[in-house]
């Protein structure tokens, strides 16, 4: 829930040099004449476009997904700038221009709703409110200008068709068929707020969607948004950008390239980072920065082994206030809180690696450390870890029973017993969910507006990581409330008595 620098927010930027005319793809075997028509009239917009600069690669038809990849034209040495696209090709397509295009194009009534938007968004998740205006601004913005400006039409007619014709399909087009296989999971959860979020939102744009020329341009806007989430650029120190025939580059986990902006040429540059021969594709890791949530949500598959894999879980609050302000602000700092809860972060890969047995010692161990029966020094320092981010969410659960924070500063120990059967109700309404929306795989024959039998997979995959995140965590926290309870209350009491 903390804010992070995303580094690419969706299909992440991929860069290509080489000049190539439009035989490199009339050539390739295309299902459809008109794909193949817009691919060929964008590939030979960009050959004529002196902002981009090619070198050592060329666009062909990638065995890796349903559409065009990058590949070595001759070999490349490491460290090599493969392609080079200056601020005249992405221009049109960032954030900042777009919003100045509404507002010159008589569209300020809308900016204000992104405003709005923005305003709204903040005070509970600042990284999804700048997300959002990033996305909403820049979609609007290429629904008009595909009206007004026939300049960029070989570029948003070559992007529509990729997100358009994709499997599986970008999660704010997929029905609810599709959506169902996440039902239940963290995951699946985050991305449906997202898509339920971006509906109301074009609903409230285009005058709810309540004739047929509205519904047309909510259904417009959805793919837009679509293209920008699954190819737009974002970084710290990069403008939130679509990046034209740079969003060629395909993933691999086992990447030989990556992407960088030149702030001083304000370009955006595609490198080797190993030696790549004449003929084999030049991939990006999109994973990089994301957890699953967002790979899914943006990506529409997750990457196993994902070391910065999160899922965040909330806690109810037994005393919540009666409006969010400032007597809520003490919580603020211990944890966000959304709906009535606050929320703590558990990291996949952490929680996954031990066996059941090495989590019932963790939290046997972590609770006589904090009941001072154990030196932590005496440790081992990724034990040392563990305990910190154990720590951090017993206060989580501490600051979720009390009413107040100087209850909360004056935590007695007796009341360490409530607070982890607070947290443990809470593991196990999650773990419910889970096993309430198990489904069986079926086959749909190729059927698009069903899940295929990829899809259920990885979400039968998602389903069974978050499950056995919960059930390693429910454990580790039963042990530590049992050894709490027999071997740190007993002495806690006798002090009180004593004293």
């Amino acid at each position: 829930m903390a804010t992070k620098a995303y580094r690419l927010l969706a299909r992440s930027c991929r860069v290509s040099t080489a000049r190539f005319s439009s035989s490199d793809v009339s050539s390739a075997p295309m299902l459809i004449d008109k794909r193949k028509a817009n691919a060929t009239t964008f590939f030979e917009w960009a050959h004529k476009n002196p902002g981009i600069t090619q070198r050592k690669v060329q666009p062909f038809i990638s065995d890796r997904c349903d559409g065009y990849g990058l590949q070595a034209s001759k070999d490349i040495k490491q460290g090599e700038v493969i392609l080079s696209v200056g601020s005249d090709v992405w221009g049109p397509y960032d954030t900042k221009n777009s919003k100045d295009y509404l507002i010159s194009n008589h569209e300020k009534d809308i900016y204000i709703l992104i405003e709005q938007l923005y305003e709204q968004l903040a005070p509970y998740n600042l990284e999804l409110a700048n997300d959002y205006v990033n996305i909403v601004s820049l979609a609007v913005s290429l629904q008009v200008r595909r009206i007004q400006d026939k300049s960029v039409l070989p570029y948003i007619n070559f992007v529509l068709d990729s997100v358009l014709h994709k499997s599986p399909p970008p999660t704010l087009l997929m029905n609810d068929e599709w959506m169902h296989c996440l039902k239940g999971t963290i995951c699946g959860g985050g991305i449906i707020m997202r898509r339920d979020l971006f509906n109301s939102v074009a609903r409230g744009i285009f005058e709810g969607g309540k004739n047929e020329s509205a519904t047309s341009q909510v259904k417009n806007f959805k793919e837009f948004a679509s293209v920008i989430t699954t190819r737009g650029l974002n970084g710290s120190n990069m403008p939130f950008a679509l990046i034209p025939y740079l969003d060629l580059v395909n993933h691999s986990k086992f990447n030989n390239a990556t992407i960088r902006f030149n702030d001083p040429t304000s370009s955006f540059e595609l490198y080797s980072t190993s030696d790549i021969l004449e003929g084999e594709e030049v991939f990006i890791n999109y994973a990089e920065g994301k957890g699953t949530n967002t790979m899914i949500y943006a990506h529409g598959f997750m990457q196993e082994g994902n070391p910065i894999d999160t899922i965040a879980i909330g806690v109810p609050l037994k005393h919540p206030p009666l409006q969010f302000g400032e007597e809520d602000e003490w919580r603020t700092k211990i944890g966000p809180i959304v709906e009535g809860k606050m929320y703590f972060e558990l990291p996949v890969e952490t929680m996954l690696q031990p066996s059941r047995s090495d989590w019932e010692s963790y939290g046997n161990f972590i609770a006589l450390v904090n009941g001072g029966k154990m030196d932590p020094k005496s440790t081992a320092a990724d034990i040392n870890e563990l305990l910190e981010l154990f720590n951090s969410i017993l206060n989580v659960a501490r600051c979720s029973i009390c009413k107040n924070e100087l209850e909360y500063l004056n935590f007695p120990a007796f009341e360490e017993e409530n607070a982890i059967a607070h947290l443990l109700d809470s593991i196990k309404d999650n773990i419910t969910a889970l096993k309430l929306h198990e489904s069986q795989m079926k086959d749909y024959k190729g059927d698009m507006n069903k899940p295929t039998i990829e899809w259920q997979k990885m979400c039968d995959s998602i389903r069974s990581r978050e499950l056995k995140t919960y059930s390693n965590f429910f454990r580790a926290m039963m042990y530590y409330g049992e050894t709490y309870k027999s071997s740190i209350l007993p002495d806690a009491g006798n002090d009180k008595k004593n004293s």
